[in-house]
């Protein structure tokens, strides 16, 4: 059986401890091994499979360097992705963080869509400027030299082709008269 007192003293004890918790922002800097203003600051907890910080908030988890940006900036534009200056995305730094869109952040990379939007020339080495190049609906762009060579091969190996193109682009014009 516990005296009196010992259940005052466990009682305190326990208030105490609860009392002395570090805040949610103590424990996420406790996470992070800070270096200079212009270094990268480490996050030295959990990583998500593609490598970057996860911070438990409340019953969530967010990633770790929108919680960073968060504390400092205030809240991110939910539009918007928070692109790593560094390219270190364990860094939580948020003086290397900068908000863009999603399309700007991947073009940023280092993907091949970046590569490829990046280059000014086609796989077969023809220039894209402005008159050999031709964007297509889906905003890609097809080099005109390349897309000639290719109708030439295909109405050569199928020679049939070409005039059943012929016959619908008659009977198109056909029914589309003003």
């Amino acid at each position: 059986m516990i005296s009196q007192r010992h259940a005052e003293q466990l009682k305190n004890a326990r208030l105490s401890r609860w009392s002395k918790a570090p805040s949610r922002q103590d424990r996420f800097w406790m996470s992070v091994k800070k270096g200079g203003p212009e270094e990268c600051w480490i996050w030295k907890k959990s990583l998500d499979v593609g490598g970057y910080g996860v911070f438990w908030v409340g019953d969530k988890h967010m990633k770790a360097h929108r919680y960073s940006w968060q504390l400092v900036h205030g809240p991110v534009d939910p539009t918007l992705c928070l692109d790593h200056l560094c390219r270190v995305r364990s860094c939580v730094n948020p003086a290397h963080l900068e908000p863009v869109t999603n399309r700007i952040n991947v073009l940023r990379g280092v993907s091949i869509v970046a590569k490829v939007a990046s280059s000014d020339k086609c796989m077969k080495g023809h220039s894209l400027s402005d008159d050999n190049c031709r964007i297509t609906p889906k905003g890609h762009r097809l080099c005109r030299i390349c897309e000639k060579e290719r109708k030439y091969k295909y109405y050569r190996d199928h020679p049939d082709m070409k005039i059943k193109i012929a016959e619908w682009r008659s009977r198109w014009k056909e029914r589309n008269k003003y």
